[in-house]
């Protein structure tokens, strides 16, 4: 018999697609971060752009635009100081900031073994996990999975480490789409997952994170990325993973490792903006059939 096909590994951006509005406290939490780290009390004087950016590149031209030079060190010091402060100010309950349909649709993903969830986000890792633990979807995306800003600033690198990580964990249990059933993606309290958000899957403690959020600025060298230490095992095939994001950063970064990309609108950018992705949706449950098409399309 021939071994079954992989599964098509489905990679979600969070703010603008998993959540609508939850990126207020995070905003914030940088804001502190720079005023503690750097003395920078004014930079929200500086405009930048945001959607689809890395934490860590917005960051930078911050920095730059306030005539600030760092290194390295200094990087990972504001990184730490970042998830510092956000633990201390984020809400208690995000719940309310899930897209409209997304609990459902993720539910339904959960429960197929074609399928595969994680994330790709410019978010730093322990912000991403403690966000969508206070928005009680954490449970969907298991840990050691996905890419995040604090793998890379630049996000057209986050596709490979995701694909890495999901190649590593081949033989490891990786292959079921969000690492168990549905009842694993929503916590007790409905708002938050089961063990208030701040486990493993809801960010770290005030030392903002483990080693391997913290080094170089929060981008790693090749050899180091998560899925290379697991025996040189190959990365998640290109054809078999699909990028869901809310801007054209999210498509490009998809096209920069020449995988396929949905866009989902109805945030910060319109169908119309989202022109160059595969396919783009504008509520979730028009999503669902664009990820069925795909699922088809390489087969089951």
């Amino acid at each position: 018999m021939s071994a079954a096909p992989l599964p098509l590994l489905l990679l979600f951006d969070i703010d603008g697609t998993l959540l609508i509005g939850g990126a207020t406290g995070h905003g914030a939490a940088m804001h502190l971060a720079l005023e503690r780290v750097f003395g920078l009390s004014d930079a929200r004087r500086h405009v930048v752009a945001y959607p689809g950016r890395t934490d860590l590149e917005i960051a930078r031209e911050l920095l730059m635009l306030s005539g600030v030079e760092v290194g390295p060190e200094r990087l990972a010091e504001l990184e730490r100081a970042w998830v510092t402060a956000y633990e201390e100010i984020v809400e208690d309950d995000l719940s309310d900031r899930v897209a409209p349909g997304m609990v459902g649709l993720l539910e339904r993903l959960a429960g197929r073994d074609d399928v595969r969830l994680a994330l790709l986000t410019g978010n730093l890792e322990p912000i991403a996990r403690l966000k969508l633990a206070r928005a009680g979807i954490g449970g969907f995306f298991p840990g050691g999975q996905g890419a995040f800003g604090s793998d890379s600033w630049r996000r057209a690198q986050l596709p490979a480490v995701a694909r890495r990580r999901a190649g590593g964990s081949l033989g490891a249990g990786g292959g079921r789409g969000a690492g168990g059933s549905a009842e694993r993606g929503r916590g007790a309290g409905g708002g938050r997952d089961a063990g208030g958000g701040r486990g493993a899957e809801g960010g770290r403690g005030a030392g903002g994170g483990s080693a391997e959020h913290g080094r170089a600025g929060g981008e790693r060298g090749a050899g180091a990325r998560a899925g290379e230490a697991r025996g040189g095992a190959a990365p998640w095939p290109r054809n078999r993973t699909l990028i869901i994001g809310d801007t054209p950063l999210d498509v490009a970064c998809a096209r920069a490792d020449g995988v396929r990309v949905l866009g989902l609108a109805g945030g910060a950018f319109s169908m119309a903006e989202l022109h160059e992705a595969d396919a783009a949706a504008e509520e979730a449950e028009q999503l669902e059939a664009l990820i069925e098409g795909e699922v088809g399309r390489v087969g089951r």
